[in-house]
């Protein structure tokens, strides 16, 4: 070996294999935030920057269509794993007084599908086993999105979620049990383990980490 050769070090070998490719949305105008990509595809989703309305950019085509103008459907919008449906919580401010929904959206014919309509206490939760999860006036509640069909208390599904005070919640096989670790409320950013052994949550400026 020369003295003018170089040696390829572990770092130079690391460095080419972890070196990154970047593209530039050019086509996109500045009202299009929180990205999120549909699985199975070169599109993702995006909101405004107020939240209102939710919109769809094909990478391969360099196109957006509009999806919906539903107040608040950018907050935090959920994709189906097949990437064929969103669901989305909105709002509507009547007589001063805050109502909300939640729709299933089809993402290649903008058909609406409702789950529930104007209710003063109602949270998306999630969507698991086909299943959209919510509450409504405290009650875990889903809809299968096969059937289209509302179950009250669905005893198929495992959720963790804070309810309308901040506690953390458990729904397991039909029933809801209070955990609160850490005292009454100021649960925020839950979320369960895949073997469903564990919870990682937030405490108001805290982090905890949670078997159950």
């Amino acid at each position: 070996m020369s003295c003018n050769e170089k040696v390829s070090t572990k770092s130079d070998q690391n460095n080419r294999k972890s070196k990154i490719q970047t593209k530039p949305v050019i086509k996109l105008s500045s009202d299009f935030y929180k990205a999120i990509f549909v699985p199975n595809s070169d599109k993702f989703i995006g909101s405004s920057i107020n939240d209102k309305g939710l919109k769809i950019y094909d990478a391969k085509q360099e196109t957006v269509v509009d999806l919906n103008d539903k107040n608040g459907a950018g907050i935090n919008p959920i994709i189906t794993k097949d990437g064929k449906k969103l669901v989305f919580q909105s709002y509507e401010f009547k007589n001063r007084r805050r109502y909300s929904s939640i729709y299933i959206q089809d993402i290649s014919n903008k058909q609406l599908t409702l789950v529930s309509l104007d209710k003063r206490s109602l949270k998306l939760i999630g969507v698991e086993n086909n299943n959209v999860i919510y509450l409504e006036n405290g009650k875990v509640k889903s809809f299968d999105l096969t059937s289209n069909t509302h179950s009250d208390n669905p005893t198929n599904i495992n959720v963790v979620f804070t309810d309308d005070n901040l506690n953390l919640c458990l729904h397991k096989n039909g029933k809801n049990t209070v955990l609160n670790p850490s005292g009454e409320g100021n649960y925020i950013w839950v979320s369960k383990s895949h073997n469903e052994n564990f919870i990682v949550l937030f405490v108001i400026l805290k982090a905890k980490y949670w078997q159950i």
